[in-house]
């Protein structure tokens, strides 16, 4: 499926999508927290945090490949 910036913009700004983003972050910094805390108890669990910290935060920053990038590139 292609996207519009407008479309990706109206989206981006709606209250649903916001509130998502936003509780996103939330648990971002939430498990950052929980990693300072209790970093080097167990290796496993730190490495679990950090990948969950990173697949929230590509989740929270996502934008999609835009058709009129796709167009100036094939021009």
């Amino acid at each position: 499926m292609e996207v519009n910036k407008a479309d990706y913009i109206q989206w981006r700004s709606d209250p649903v999508t916001k509130m998502f983003v936003e509780e996103m972050l939330v648990l971002v910094d939430s498990e950052i927290a929980n990693l300072l805390m209790q970093a080097g108890l167990n290796p496993l669990a730190d490495r679990h945090r950090v990948g969950r910290i990173d697949g929230l935060k590509e989740v929270a920053e996502w934008e999609p490949d835009f058709r009129e990038d796709k167009d100036a590139v094939d021009s």
